[in-house]
């Protein structure tokens, strides 16, 4: 992956494991470069909420509308 000076940004947060690889999927044959965070605490520790241990989609800044407009149509 290219360094630049790009923030990182959640641009959603899943519940599920399941629900969090399809939209990184989605994203990714888009050409939307993306990561998933938080899914091994989110497995183990169920209990707290998906506030606190929900499975976050990261992406550029600069591609936060497109994958919003994507994820709106998943």
């Amino acid at each position: 992956m290219e360094t630049d000076n790009s923030k990182i940004v959640v641009v959603e947060q899943y519940s599920t494991l399941y629900e969090a690889q399809m939209a990184l999927d989605l994203l990714q044959q888009n050409e939307i470069k993306c990561f998933l965070s938080n899914e091994i605490g989110s497995q183990l520790y169920p209990m707290f909420g998906s506030s606190a241990s929900g499975i976050r989609l990261h992406v550029f800044e600069q591609d936060v509308f497109r994958a919003q407009a994507l994820l709106t149509k998943f």
